[in-house]
């Protein structure tokens, strides 16, 4: 899970109990977790890895699919209860 352990229950508990997200979700996914060193004119861009941030970690392409199926989750539950 790597970047977003602990990110779940987090957003778990920023749901309103009528299910509403009360503070804004900005995910930056990449096809790869992580991120990589990358300098202007200095990077050999054939050693970079397709499909990874050059600028600040992300989360990858599976850690996203699961963090939005356990946001869905979270939100079906709360209205489940109303």
């Amino acid at each position: 899970m790597g970047l977003r352990t602990g990110l779940g229950p987090g957003l778990r508990s920023g749901l309103g109990s009528d299910g509403a997200v009360k503070f804004p979700i900005a995910r930056k996914p990449h096809l790869v977790a992580g991120a990589q060193v990358f300098k202007a004119g200095h990077t050999d861009r054939r050693g970079l890895t397709y499909g990874q941030s050059i600028t600040d970690a992300c989360i990858g392409w599976d850690d996203s699919a699961d963090l939005l199926r356990e946001l869905a989750d979270a939100v079906r539950a709360r209205r489940a209860r109303r």
